[in-house]
């Protein structure tokens, strides 16, 4: 929300001129949202890309927690981890961030769409 919301306000004087040439509210609306989607889905990507290659990685060497070992020594717990996923989890974890983020960026958006032209474009 940050990040969006702070597009909005460094781009108040932009939207504003937008509005004044005959943007409508609800065009405002749509192209906050739709610059929201873009950046939710090269978001998704770029970390299920980047969470894949570092489970993968620890898949097969393991996570190692030999400092434990005097700890872990009377269980039957190994000292070594090996990670895993599972591509429930991942569906699960995306429809959620996008349910999440799209609700959230309902507010710049709002904001973007009742944007004043001309105190807009003076925004200094």
């Amino acid at each position: 929300m940050n990040t969006v919301l702070m597009s909005v306000f460094e781009r108040t004087k932009e939207l504003g001129v937008m509005m004044a040439i005959g943007t409508k509210p609800s065009q405002m609306v749509a192209l906050i949202l739709l610059e929201t989607l873009v950046l939710e889905f090269f978001g998704i990507i770029l970390g299920v890309i980047g969470g894949y290659l570092v489970v993968f990685y620890f898949g097969k060497v393991g996570i190692s927690f030999s400092d434990l070992e005097m700890a872990l020594s009377r269980s039957y717990v190994s000292t070594v981890t090996y990670t895993q996923v599972e591509l429930r989890n991942v569906i699960e974890s995306i429809i959620h961030l996008i349910i999440i983020t799209s609700f959230i960026s309902l507010y710049p958006a709002w904001k973007a769409g009742r944007t004043e032209p001309v105190k807009a474009i003076y925004h200094s």
